[in-house]
């Protein structure tokens, strides 16, 4: 068995997540409708995340780290999710191809960022909340893919 140590940091997902809900909130389509500086200043209040909804977020980010290891507990070596980092220990087959190791970070990153971008705009922004719960469901599908995925066997070549 391979083990893939992935440590992710709370504070990044929480920076992604304000970036990603500050964005939204500029570009809506609700936003570029209204003419008006302040409402359009209140449709961004509104969506953007702050520091002060940190604590809302990280009991958002449990919950979705939690379901990532329910989800992916077939591989799951270890979990800690106390802290500011988030570590996953997987284990993966001897025919896992380690070129594959970011994708795996990656996507489980993106996954968390989803799934706590999902359930803020369930908050602030319904019309969104569905978009982000499948870009959520996709990228976890993702890991568990690519967590699948073996490389093809190889011949040894011999010499004569």
């Amino acid at each position: 068995m391979k083990v893939i140590d992935i440590k992710l940091f709370r504070r990044k997902i929480y920076q992604e997540v304000a970036r990603t809900t500050a964005y939204t909130g500029v570009k809506s389509e609700n936003a570029a409708s209204l003419k008006d500086e302040d409402e359009r200043a209140e449709m961004f209040d509104r969506l953007a995340t702050v520091d002060e909804d940190n604590p809302l977020l990280s009991d958002y980010l449990t919950e979705a780290s939690a379901f990532a290891a329910e989800v992916l507990r077939s591989f799951i070596a270890s979990v800690s999710l106390a802290g500011e980092t988030l570590n996953f220990s997987l284990n993966a087959s001897d025919s896992f191809d380690d070129t594959l190791t970011p994708v795996v970070v990656n996507n489980l990153n993106a996954f968390l960022t989803a799934s706590v971008t999902a359930r803020w705009f369930r908050l602030s922004c319904r019309e969104k909340a569905a978009e982000w719960e499948t870009e959520a469901t996709r990228r976890i599908d993702s890991v568990l893919a690519t967590l699948c995925h073996r490389m093809a066997p190889r011949r040894k070549r011999t010499t004569q």
